[in-house]
């Protein structure tokens, strides 16, 4: 049971009035801030919304040019490798991670000078190009990183962002080792028409006199009797002429062009007959030289002219023959290779070393006190015509050359 109120005096009925009157005009303004803040926080909140909107649209064009970056850097060819202004790596793009072996994880975020001293060749640019940004600079030397070496042209420059201010250097790079065969092929090619030229014109002349005298020579040798001593002298010019020849031949034979007969050879027939030819040889030289084969089950045919791949084998086996001493192996042995067979002939020789194993397939170079230069020039001839490869490794246990010829089916 509630207790009814006392009475309000008279006295105070005014006064309180106006706390009342206070009151209710405190509360109308209260509710109308009120009202103003909840319509300001809907503004913000939409604002708010907005802004989230555009910041995830922003994030996600972001990711996307990232992306393409990536994906431009990576498609990309040439080597790149980006610094910040203080010469910290920010970019090694997987060209240039496969070029000069070095994974991009380990060395981002370190210094240039770590990494690639100006010794290596790389970042040479870099350093010119933040001190003249302005400028791009190109130039060509050779990359020298570890146990890694080649040509390389490169192109350096600033990067710098809309307010023109320098926010890192780029540098590309490629590898000019492909073209610098070329030229070198171009121009081996070159010195080989205008030598082809000149060896066509000058043979005739050469074999004509040549031919006379090995005649006379024969004439000499028949009127001569057998224990003659003046025999043996004609036999000398005899074989000098024949070797002038066959020199004549070869030269004629690599500067001009070659037709091919080719026709299927079963190669494990073919190789063995050579091997008896060269056996007969190793005794003549009376050397212990064991002639040894490693043929698979499967018969093995290839597409080949026989003569000149016969000459290419013997040429070969003679290298190896000349390269043991006294006693020693050479061995003959073949594989498959996708659709290719690989051809082996290990010999157990003083093996090449590494300054002339740059030359060997030059022609007119040799290290033979009577050699011409052109036996690997024209085995290297004859196999490129066939389509193939040859290669050759060579330590002081000795030589393996490999043939890599197509294989027929």
């Amino acid at each position: 049971m509630k207790l009814p109120l006392p009475p309000i005096p008279p006295e105070m009925s005014e006064e309180f009035e106006q706390v009342f009157s206070w009151f209710q005009s405190n509360v109308e303004t209260l509710e109308t801030a009120y009202s103003h803040m909840e319509q300001k926080f809907l503004e913000v909140h939409r604002e708010l919304g907005e802004k989230e909107m555009a910041l995830i649209e922003a994030t996600r064009q972001n990711r996307l040019i990232q992306k393409n970056l990536n994906a431009l850097l990576s498609s990309m060819k040439p080597g790149v490798l980006m610094v910040d202004p203080d010469f910290r790596i920010t970019v090694l793009n997987p060209s240039a991670e496969k070029m000069l072996k070095i994974n991009s994880d380990d060395i981002i975020g370190c210094l240039l000078e770590d990494v690639f001293p100006e010794s290596t060749g790389i970042g040479v640019g870099l350093r010119k190009a933040l001190h003249d940004p302005l400028n791009m600079y190109e130039d060509e030397r050779r990359v020298r990183f570890k146990d890694i070496e080649f040509p390389a042209t490169f192109k350096s420059s600033a990067v710098i962002d809309l307010n023109r201010d320098v926010i890192g250097v780029v540098e590309t790079f490629s590898d000019l080792t492909a073209l610098k065969h070329l030229e070198e092929e171009v121009q081996q090619a070159r010195i080989l028409g205008a030598l082809g030229e000149m060896a066509a014109t000058v043979a005739h002349e050469i074999r004509n006199p040549l031919g006379g005298i090995g005649g006379y020579a024969g004439l000499l040798a028949r009127d001569l009797d057998q224990d003659d001593p003046r025999r043996k002298l004609v036999n000398k010019i005899i074989q000098g002429v024949s070797s002038l020849n066959k020199i004549v031949s070869n030269l004629l034979f690599y500067t001009r062009k070659t037709q091919l007969r080719l026709v299927p050879v079963e190669l494990k027939n073919f190789f063995s007959d050579i091997l008896d030819y060269v056996e007969i040889e190793c005794q003549k030289d009376d050397k212990q030289i064991v002639l040894d084969k490693d043929f698979p089950e499967e018969e093995l045919v290839a597409e080949i002219d026989p003569e000149r791949f016969q000459q290419i084998v013997l040429n070969l086996m003679f290298n190896a023959v000349q390269a043991i001493k006294d006693d020693g192996t050479i061995r003959l042995s073949m594989a498959t290779h996708a659709k290719h067979i690989l051809v082996h002939i290990r010999d157990s020789g003083i093996g090449i070393s590494s300054e002339n194993m740059k030359q060997i397939f030059n022609p007119f170079f040799t290290t033979k006190e009577q050699g011409t230069g052109l036996g690997l020039a024209i085995v290297k001839k004859i196999v490129e015509l066939h389509g193939g490869e040859i290669s050759v490794v060579s330590d002081e246990n000795g030589t393996c050359f490999t043939l890599k010829v197509k294989r027929g089916f």
